[in-house]
């Protein structure tokens, strides 16, 4: 008789319903945080107040302001998934991948020479762009004859290719010059522009006598001539500061105005010693 009852009341237990899990709190307190994670995810990511809606462009001169603005634009959206054809992007102002805006702006202007991209919150983006200056014109000399002339930075980087000449610049050829130039190449070293800046400048400065012309014989001769005519060979072997103090002394003490107009060059190439005719 206890026996059955045993196995009665066994039965009835089973039989018992289980507590609802609707009713169990733990369940509702994870869906809350699920609902609260899901709010916050979607507020960084789709929220109006979070997606860049402001682009500020500044330091630009010769490029359009739009033609930034455009690709600063396009390279915003991040993509987080696609589904066939479905894609869904953001704007989200913690998505933006800065370097990339960068790295594209400065693939697509060679003129650029730096950008730099900050985020403001909560909607702003600002771009500060720096266009390379022009201080030479880097041309191939064929048969006597100038073709695929470049603007020149600081640099020695080739950053524009020019239709026309322009008399303002100095222009600069290369003995041998048979390979292809592309845009953001280096074709003069930076030593080399530093000793035509500097002979420029006392030239100038000093004598009134501008430098129009400079032939790079190798890697280290340079040809100078100037606006008078005459020319002066340099070297970049050994120091210009010397080269130059050489060319002061000779044009203050021996050559005057006078002498100048039958000069035809000023030889500074050697150590102790400078020659002319």
């Amino acid at each position: 008789m206890s026996y059955r009852k045993h196995h009665v009341k066994s039965k009835i237990k089973k039989l018992k319903p289980k507590k609802s899990i609707l009713k169990n709190k733990w369940f509702w307190l994870l869906i809350l945080a699920l609902i609260i994670v899901c709010g916050i995810l979607y507020s960084l990511l789709f929220s109006k107040f979070l997606s860049v809606n402001n682009i500020i462009i500044s330091g630009n001169k010769d490029i359009n302001k739009e033609d930034i603005l455009s690709i600063a634009e396009n390279n915003i959206n991040r993509n987080l998934f696609s589904i066939a054809s479905w894609h869904v992007l953001s704007k989200s102002i913690f998505l933006v991948n800065i370097e990339n805006v960068k790295n594209v702006i400065k693939e697509k202007y060679p003129k650029i020479e730096g950008v730099v991209v900050k985020k403001k919150l909560f909607q702003t983006l600002n771009i500060n762009v720096k266009e390379r200056e022009a201080i030479v014109i880097f041309c191939n000399k064929v048969e006597q004859s100038l073709e695929n002339c470049y603007f020149v930075d600081k640099e020695g980087i080739a950053f524009e290719e020019l239709k026309d000449l322009q008399n303002d610049y100095i222009i600069i050829t290369k003995e041998t010059m048979d390979e292809k130039v592309s845009l953001k190449d280096q074709v003069i070293r930076k030593d080399v522009i530093d000793a035509i800046l500097k002979t420029q400048k006392t030239l100038k400065d000093n004598y009134g006598v501008d430098v129009k012309e400079v032939l790079i014989q190798n890697q280290s001769r340079l040809d100078i001539k100037t606006s008078e005519k005459w020319q002066i060979y340099l070297t970049t072997d050994f120091n210009l500061d010397m080269q130059i103090t050489k060319l002061n002394l000779l044009l203050k003490e021996e050559i005057t105005e006078e002498v100048r107009k039958k000069l035809q060059y000023i030889d500074l190439r050697f150590k102790d010693r400078a020659y002319y005719k």
